[in-house]
């Protein structure tokens, strides 16, 4: 594959990566998670948010807003009843941030492509295709993209798929029935709700003697 086309595959993957019902979710909750901490804070005492409501005032954000009653505000803190919304424009603000930042990384890997033998059944995907692992895997989860002694798992097709390391092979390996079942258990492990075959003739292992045979 020419060069020019590599870097829109590793454009896409880094889409994919970036841009994710999973991630904007993980996002969402700890800004709520954030907020809430910070109303409890607010609301520990009668004086302390009759303070933060006299800030409010002053700042000009509460103009037609005669009362905000302590004991209202503290149950609905108290039971969780004050959710903070992350809306799409904002995940959508924050993923074009980092997405330059992301390529970068992704670009620093050393990828190789892997082909399916034609009677393994081939890959699968999933809606969420990009997979991140620790090599070899240790018992936690990969953290992040630009840590070392991960592994990225992309398929391109039932037969050719992308795998990047920063210190992996970067010639072509051809993966057997067995490779392509671990890497199809790596995809459904990833997958956020769905995954997609080309037919019902797929397979996958689930069994963690199988973990090397990707890393041939």
């Amino acid at each position: 594959m020419l060069e020019t086309d590599f870097k829109h595959v590793l454009n896409l993957i880094t889409l994919l990566a970036n841009r994710n019902p999973r991630h904007r979710q993980t996002f969402g909750k700890f800004r709520d998670d954030v907020a809430h901490q910070m109303m409890q804070l607010m609301t520990a005492t009668p004086e302390r948010w009759e303070s933060q409501v006299k800030q409010v005032r002053k700042a000009g954000q509460l103009d037609g807003i005669d009362d905000v009653p302590y004991k209202a505000i503290r149950e609905l803190v108290a039971n969780r009843k004050i959710k903070l919304a992350t809306t799409t424009t904002l995940h959508a603000e924050l993923e074009l941030d980092t997405h330059e930042h992301l390529l970068e990384v992704m670009a620093q890997r050393r990828w190789c492509w892997v082909h399916a033998d034609k009677t393994s059944g081939g890959f699968i995907t999933s809606d969420h295709p990009v997979c991140l692992f620790s090599t070899p895997p240790k018992g936690l989860p990969a953290l992040g993209y630009g840590m070392t002694g991960t592994t990225v798992y992309f398929p391109i097709s039932p037969f050719l798929a992308l795998c990047g390391e920063f210190d992996g092979p970067t010639h072509d390996l051809k993966a057997d029935v067995f490779a392509v079942g671990s890497f199809n258990r790596r995809i459904v492990n990833s997958a956020h709700r769905q995954i997609y075959a080309a037919n019902d003739k797929f397979v996958f292992f689930d069994h963690q003697d199988f973990l090397a045979l990707l890393i041939f």
